[in-house]
């Protein structure tokens, strides 16, 4: 059995929609290798349970899931807006040191789309990574998340928290990316604030080209 593969189908079901049979198959491989009792089971429900059997018979229960396991999960819970289970399921992934960048910004997703802006501030306050541990990497791996924050607060018209994470990421050493950006002009244009729209606009292509000459 081979975890890779078992891992892309765990992916298909989840973006065609079909996590209840995610959670099936995550359930077998969490039952077989570390009990019910640990808390990765959490997540099931009794239909998930019941539904085991019909999943590859003796396929999932000979495979030990890792971080990818974990995360595609957690990514078909927060395509749902289901901060419960994926508060409860990223527990179990950080007691068994499998969190990384992207259980941090697949987890503020979850919040995000469930309007909790409170909690994905909360998580990004608590698992940003540092600014000396992506200075090989051309982005910071946790602006997707903040990007995601600061899009959920501009759709829902509360422009000053927008503005308030653009500065937080400044702050924690963050880089906008071109979709922050697009984001943030985006949030201006809608509370009819032209000019900063335009600023803003100007600004991005200044900060690209100067990227650009650093990087070249």
């Amino acid at each position: 059995p081979d975890i890779i593969m078992a891992n892309t189908i765990l992916d298909a079901y989840v973006n065609c929609g079909m996590l209840e049979k995610a959670q099936s198959a995550f359930h077998s491989m969490t039952e077989n290798n570390y009990g019910v009792t640990n808390g990765a089971a959490a997540v099931s429900t009794e239909e998930d349970k019941e539904g085991d059997e019909e999943e590859m018979d003796g396929f999932w229960p000979l495979l030990k899931p890792n971080s990818r396991t974990y995360n595609t999960l957690l990514k078909g819970m927060a395509e749902e807006g289901d901060v419960t289970n994926a508060m409860k399921l990223c527990k179990v992934i950080e007691s068994k040191g499998l969190w990384d960048d992207i259980t941090t910004n697949t987890l503020v997703k979850a919040a995000v789309t469930a309007s909790e802006y409170d909690v994905a501030e909360g998580i990004l306050a608590n698992h940003t990574t540092s600014e000396n541990q992506h200075r090989q990497r051309r982005d910071h791996p946790n602006v997707e998340a903040y990007t995601e924050l600061l899009d959920g607060y501009a759709k829902d018209n509360q422009l000053e928290s927008a503005l308030q994470i653009m500065s937080l990421m400044e702050k924690r050493g963050v880089t906008p990316n071109e979709y922050t950006y697009t984001c943030m002009v985006g949030a201006l244009a809608r509370k009819n604030k032209v000019r900063q729209a335009r600023k803003m606009i100007e600004y991005a292509a200044s900060t690209a080209t100067n990227r650009r000459r650093r990087v070249a």
